[in-house]
């Protein structure tokens, strides 16, 4: 098609939302509420032919795409329909002619960006091909499905370090969630050995990242013909695999495609609410159970591996799913704990809603990852929905994207974290000290972790305070002691009249030997405080002292500078340097000879190396001799 007639279909939609709207021919993205009298309840859309998106279970509101046909009987039944999009073919033209997809990762370049990864960081990354997409078992073209290792020592499998998985791009049309793993990718390589928290993570966890479990799908999401086609199947909302259904050789988006997120063995097939049995259904689950594929790549994959944690990112709704998605029975206990625990540690950083089918978070699902990870291996599994419809959709505005990767950052760390299963330190002492003192007392909240594989009691014998005088690489070391009071444990830095910055961090072990610290990412991340110095000085009040006078700088304060005066009632051998607050020299201005009279020095706020100090006091002191005089000044940047 050409290009006025691209403007003429994006003309339309805006200008005219509602122009084909509900017509046979035409799919559209809606938000179907229940009338008067009718359930607020989800599975009475079980049987119609609307491919469900989102459902709010507050107010049983859906919403998903329909054509026209399916919209007017809905509307007959007493539902209320809004369109969100009105027209999916001319949206999904809009897109196209804004050049949309160019601001998200193609697979082959997912793959070409992978393998720059490994080749510039070889030592903490690994390529690994663990499987074939369905077109590449079926045809001469399709795709490998590429997992990503990142840590140290990473062509070894460290049994003492913990598995992570990170998936995305299992659902076509949700190409939000391959960026999230991309971006998370582009945080671990571009802090390792800077940030010490993501190097102690990589150095102490296997990071497995799979950005697109279904890179067919994906593709045809960014290359597939709109207008090839039926209005129907527009590529834009396409979510299933390539499966060639039907056998007839070709791929024939009426009766092809299944829904991966419905192919996984473990409650497979459970009913036809949480899928579908009938190939040409949005939620076709396959003819059996793992007959994919590339849920097979991910069963064999899984299999290789002690996976602690896993994340299988979707779209959209902003929320955090985990088990059981196939019944609204909730999860036994010590599991169902674990589970909210994690959940909610992970809304915290950007929040989402945590829940799963019981608590109405979430519409049935069976033969979902999330529920075989945890069914069948025991692993604690989630499934992000990132976005919203304010958002954006499937589709959000390219404004959105770094908010949208961003805020899956911090879980993605904390995820990454919880699944060593690390002693939990929290350190208690911030404080500064004005003059030295005889020991400095530093005081730690020490937990177990949340438990996700053996059970472990700490080992008391292992919880230490590490310390260090002026320095960061050489420790002592003191044990710290239980207050039961309080349920903190304590330890005394001796205080031996020091003055300057005393470094240290906590250390605490179980009795297998995993360690937690605070800060998490010690020794190369540390705690600190300043002790001061007091200076010894002559009586403020006296400005002369046997034979020479020195005045207050002007101005004070002063920000680019100040000026420093003194007069000498005979010649003599000045020096004039200023100090910080702990006794340490900051610049010196003047050691020389000076004759008697007045002199003038200026100081523009820089220290010895000429960098700008901090805002402050500060003082400087003239000697002569063995004689002194001091004042104070303040700098303002």
């Amino acid at each position: 098609m050409k290009k006025p007639v691209y403007l003429y279909i994006i003309l339309c939609v805006f200008l005219q939302q509602y122009a084909g709207y509900g017509e046979n021919s035409n799919i559209s993205l809606v938000r179907i509420k229940p009338g008067p009298g009718l359930a607020k309840n989800f599975q009475q859309f079980q049987d119609t032919d609307v491919d469900v998106t989102h459902f709010d279970a507050r107010e049983g509101i859906v919403e998903g795409f329909a054509d026209g046909i399916t919209i007017k009987n809905l509307q007959k039944q007493g539902y209320i329909i809004e369109p969100l999009i009105a027209d999916m073919t001319a949206f999904a033209a809009k897109l196209l002619n804004e050049n949309y997809f160019s601001k998200f990762h193609s697979y082959p370049q997912m793959l070409e960006k992978m393998q720059d990864v490994v080749k510039n960081f070889p030592d903490i990354a690994m390529l690994q091909d663990i499987g074939d997409s369905y077109e590449k078992t079926a045809f001469s073209g399709g795709n490998d499905i590429w997992a990503l290792k990142i840590s140290d020592n990473v062509a070894v499998d460290e049994e003492n370090e913990a598995d992570v998985l990170f998936m995305a791009g299992i659902h076509a049309r949700e190409v939000i969630t391959s960026e999230v793993i991309m971006t998370f990718l582009d945080y671990l390589i571009n802090n390792y050995n800077s940030d010490p928290y993501v190097t102690h993570l990589i150095d102490n966890r296997e990071i497995w990242l799979l950005p697109c479990v279904n890179p067919d799908g994906h593709e045809y999401v960014f290359t597939g013909d709109i207008n090839g086609g039926q209005d129907v199947n527009n590529p834009l909302t396409w979510r299933k695999n390539k499966q060639d259904n039907n056998r007839n050789g070709t791929f024939d988006p009426w009766f092809d495609g299944v829904d991966l997120n419905r192919n996984f063995g473990f409650m497979w097939g459970y009913d036809d609410e949480g899928s579908k049995s009938y190939m040409g259904h949005e939620l076709y689950r396959g003819a059996e159970p793992f007959s994919e594929p590339e849920t097979q790549a991910i069963r064999e994959f899984a299999g290789q591996h002690n996976f602690v944690i896993s994340l299988m990112y979707h779209s959209y709704g902003r929320l955090w799913l985990y088990p059981w998605e196939y019944t609204n029975e909730k999860l036994p206990e010590p599991a169902l704990s674990t589970f909210t625990a994690l959940a909610d540690s992970c809304v915290k950083y950007n929040g989402y809603e945590p829940g799963n089918y019981s608590t109405g978070t979430i519409y049935k699902v069976n033969g979902g990852s999330d529920d075989w990870f945890f069914g069948e291996l025991g692993i604690f599994s989630f499934s992000p929905e990132v976005g919203s419809r304010d958002q954006g959709f499937f589709w959000p505005d390219t404004s959105w994207l770094g908010i949208l990767t961003g805020e899956n950052l911090g879980p993605n760390l904390f995820m990454t974290w919880a699944a060593g299963e690390e002693p939990i330190v929290e350190n208690k002492s911030f404080k500064n000290y004005e003059t030295p003192v005889q020991y400095y007392a530093v005081t730690a909240s020490i937990k177990l972790p949340i438990l996700l594989t053996d059970p472990a009691p700490l080992d008391p014998a292992e919880f230490k305070v590490y310390y260090g005088y002026n320095q960061k690489d050489q420790f002592d070391s003191l044990l710290l002691a239980y207050l039961p009071d309080v349920d903190l444990y304590t330890a005394k830095i001796p205080g031996n009249d020091f003055s300057g910055t005393i470094y240290y961090y906590i250390q605490v072990k179980d009795s297998l030997g995993r360690t937690g610290c605070a800060p998490r990412g010690a020794p190369a991340e540390l705690d600190s405080f300043v002790v001061m110095k007091p200076l010894h000085t002559l009586d403020e009040s006296l400005l002369t002292a046997n034979g020479f006078t020195l005045a207050q700088n002007y101005p004070n304060p002063f920000n680019s500078g100040t000026r420093i005066s003194f007069e000498l009632d005979a010649n003599g051998f000045v020096n004039v340097t200023v100090y910080n607050r702990m006794g340490q020299k900051i610049r010196e201005l003047a050691d020389n000879t000076f004759t008697a009279g007045t002199h003038h020095l200026f100081w523009d706020g820089a220290d010895e190396t000429g960098k700008e100090v901090a805002s402050g006091l500060y003082f400087y002191i003239l000697k002569i001799g063995k004689q002194k005089a001091v004042k104070k000044m303040v700098y303002v940047r």
